[in-house]
């Protein structure tokens, strides 16, 4: 319940009050606690900066969702916005001094990413469930997914395997000699 917003609730036509909800809930669990779940296929659709995919009904939605959420907890990822990052990048700057600073972008980030590695972390991973793995690699062998190299931008899974696919470079960046401040 607590990874549903106010907009499933349209989307998925879920009804009102919270027993509605959890009625609802209570069935997307039971169809997915079965060990011949099978994700659908994905939709996909073309927008101007690449290739976007979201998934096609409420099971996969609250699958991924809780999976992501899983990831996340059991590996602190915390993802940091531009609007943490400036504040503390206009305090560097107002200090004075003679520093550089670059701005990088990495064109087609989830796209160069490859699936397969970053997947493979979580997966060798003894953290995380035995359910949580299993539904993890259905999600990636699924038509839609499973032929791409990268990571499919759209759903929320992507940006969380990419933080933890990225946390070497990370520490290798923050590492360089006079580097004062590194945010990706």
């Amino acid at each position: 319940m607590r990874l549903m917003t106010k907009q499933d609730i349209y989307t998925y036509k879920m009804g009102k009050g919270s027993d509605n909800y959890r009625k609802i809930m209570e069935e997307v669990e039971g169809k997915v606690g079965k060990p011949n779940f099978e994700f659908s296929d994905f939709k996909c659709f073309k927008m101007a900066h690449g290739d976007v995919v979201s998934p096609s009904n409420i099971c996969d939605d609250f699958v991924i969702r809780k999976l992501n959420d899983n990831i996340k907890r059991v590996f602190s990822i915390k993802t940091i916005d531009r609007n943490r990052i400036l504040p503390q990048i206009k305090v560097l700057l107002s200090e004075g001094g003679e520093f550089w600073l670059q701005k990088l972008d990495i064109t087609k980030f989830f796209e160069s990413i490859p699936h397969r590695e970053a997947v493979s972390l979580v997966l060798n991973d003894p953290r995380i469930s035995y359910d949580s793995k299993r539904l993890l690699s259905k999600i990636f062998s699924s038509s839609c997914l499973g032929s791409r190299e990268g990571l499919p931008r759209g759903i929320s899974l992507s940006s969380t395997l990419s933080e933890l696919y990225m946390r070497k470079f990370d520490t290798y960046c923050r590492k360089l000699e006079g580097c004062y401040f590194y945010a990706r």
